[in-house]
């Protein structure tokens, strides 16, 4: 389990419960306060992403300590793939796998020995565990020029990677865009995943929608 899923389950745990949290943020705090799972739930992780990884990690502490949580029960919704699922997706053809990071860190928060921890190594480890080599990467949070810089496109282009996922609006143009920022379409276990929204959304038509919720956000 991420420990983005781990702090939304805490968080909403919580609320169910009616456990008193200190959250990192006074948006956060208040969301929480009014029984608002989600908006405190997005104020809390946006403000964990980008607190350390050390100042995340007793957040976290401190929320396990206070909510109850049988991490088991929600596994099947929020656990990961181990190796066999992998190769076994792999093998089919239907899917293909690339390095999203060692612990989904940020790379615009990392210093340079711990670049090579979050995107070498994992590429390592997926060539010992595929036999063959991750070519794509996906940003973590994907925005350009906030998640990630110019910089990190170079770095993994010069150590081997074909291209690399973003968080951007605009659908990818093969003739003159920028393969290391290519913009990703989302399919979870939400709306996004219906065939009618997947369509849309690859066609292009739903770009403009997502631009405009980003900014209203950020305002």
């Amino acid at each position: 389990m991420f420990w983005f899923d781990e702090l939304y389950l805490l968080i909403r745990e919580g609320v169910a419960l009616g456990v008193a949290l200190e959250l990192p943020c006074p948006e956060a705090q208040r969301h929480y306060r009014e029984g608002d799972v989600w908006k405190s739930y997005f104020a809390c992780v946006e403000a964990a992403k980008r607190c350390g990884s050390e100042r995340r990690h007793r957040l976290l502490e401190d929320l396990r300590q206070r909510v109850p949580l049988e991490r088991e029960r929600h596994l099947d919704d929020f656990g990961l793939l181990d190796w066999d699922q992998v190769r076994e997706m792999e093998r089919s053809g239907l899917v293909g796998f690339g390095v999203h990071t060692a612990t989904h860190r940020i790379l615009s928060e990392l210093k340079e020995h711990e670049l090579e921890e979050e995107v070498l190594a994992p590429r390592k480890r997926f060539t010992e565990q595929l036999g063959v080599e991750a070519e794509s990467f996906c940003f973590p949070n994907g925005r350009p020029g906030v998640d990630f810089y110019p910089s990190h496109e170079e770095y993994l282009r010069l150590r081997g990677y074909v291209c690399a996922f973003s968080t951007g609006d605009e659908l990818f143009d093969r003739s003159v865009g920028n393969r290391m920022a290519i913009a990703r379409i989302p399919a979870g276990n939400d709306g996004s995943s219906h065939p009618d929204y997947f369509r849309l959304n690859t066609a292009g038509v739903l770009s403009p929608f997502r631009k405009w919720r980003c900014m209203d956000r950020q305002q």
